[in-house]
């Protein structure tokens, strides 16, 4: 008696007698034949799991960034991709919830949003230092606001910023003579 196995297609085959001993699930079952596909498929180059990437690390995820401008060492889609690549959202256009705007050269209206708005704003150099370091150290070169001020010198509506610096040493004042 001939042994036959239906596959799935509706096609039949004959079956060794190896192949009957256990079921389709059973790890008694003999699969010395998927191996030999497996090998014959690494020899022809089929990649048998995803490779490690050299992706950089998420630090941008979650945020909306907005680049605007002309940048000199980045194009917008390479500005983009490495935006994208980090996690962020590199969006057409300025909202409160953008966390920073990159302006390059002409940056028109997004800039003067970004201004009105008090986002954060980044110019090339702080560009590449959100890039490299992340956003809390390219918050410590961002400037916000119509003035321009450094991004670390604002302090939250009602607070009063922290000096920058030294205190000041008290100076003893002589006292006038009677």
């Amino acid at each position: 008696m001939v042994l036959v196995r239906r596959h799935v297609s509706g096609a039949c085959r004959p079956v060794c007698p190896e192949e009957t001993t256990g079921s389709a699930r059973s790890p008694g079952r003999n699969v010395d034949w998927h191996a030999s596909i497996v090998d014959r498929w690494k020899a022809a180059g089929v990649r048998m799991e995803d490779e490690a990437t050299d992706r950089p690390e998420q630090t941008l995820a979650g945020l909306s960034i907005v680049v605007t401008g002309g940048l000199i060492n980045y194009n917008r889609d390479e500005a983009k991709a490495g935006l994208l690549e980090r996690g962020a959202k590199a969006a057409a256009s300025v909202s409160s919830k953008t966390a920073f705007v990159v302006v390059g050269d002409n940056p028109g209206s997004k800039y003067d949003k970004a201004i009105s708005l008090k986002v954060p704003i980044l110019d090339e150099d702080g560009f590449r230092i959100l890039l490299e370091q992340g956003p809390d150290a390219a918050r410590a070169v961002a400037k916000v606001g119509p003035e321009g001020l450094p991004l670390v010198d604002q302090a939250p509506p009602g607070e009063q910023s922290e000096p920058v610096g030294e205190p000041a040493t008290p100076i003893a004042l002589d006292e006038p003579a009677e």
